[in-house]
């Protein structure tokens, strides 16, 4: 039961966000149950299908196979969530919007790691290793966010 709830929140925290649904999907297909295992194994192979594309092909695919994983476990009103936010990626979306979306998220990023650095120059002028550790930790997982961002925006280029 823990598991379906755990799976469940992952799901529901991710909604465009493919790194995210992967792993919630590999997470799924390691499940020892066999109803959820024979679910979460096709959605898993969709997952897949959804890697080999790119831009608005891959966010409409992360988007069905959602859909799919829902209706497997009975969660109409994220069904129907998802449809909406489906339909409106239909609409709306274009690869020039993803591109300029990761180029945004990159600039905050490294707003952030500027404002983060000048913390870290802080608490190095205050002797204070654990302030140091702190910001040198957001600094380092704020620049591995860039590098993923950037891998994504190389993909739709």
């Amino acid at each position: 039961m823990t598991s379906t709830i755990s799976r469940l929140l992952l799901i529901s925290a991710v909604t465009c966000c493919g790194l995210l649904f992967a792993i919630s999907s590999a997470q799924a297909s390691s499940s020892s149950s066999s109803s959820s295992s024979s679910s979460s194994s096709s959605s898993s192979s969709s997952s897949l299908e959804c890697n080999d594309l790119t831009g608005c092909e891959r966010k409409l695919c992360e988007i069905q196979n959602q859909i799919d994983i829902a209706k497997a476990y009975g969660n109409e009103h994220k069904v129907n969530g998802l449809t909406k936010a489906l339909t409106e990626v239909k609409e709306h979306c274009t690869d020039e919007a993803l591109k300029d979306e990761l180029m945004e998220d990159i600039a905050d990023l490294n707003r952030e790691i500027t404002e983060y650095l000048a913390d870290f120059k802080e608490a190095e002028a205050n002797n204070d290793l654990d302030k140091q550790n702190k910001y040198q930790r957001k600094i380092s997982e704020k620049q591995l966010k860039i590098e993923q961002l950037k891998q994504e925006l190389s993909n739709l280029l």
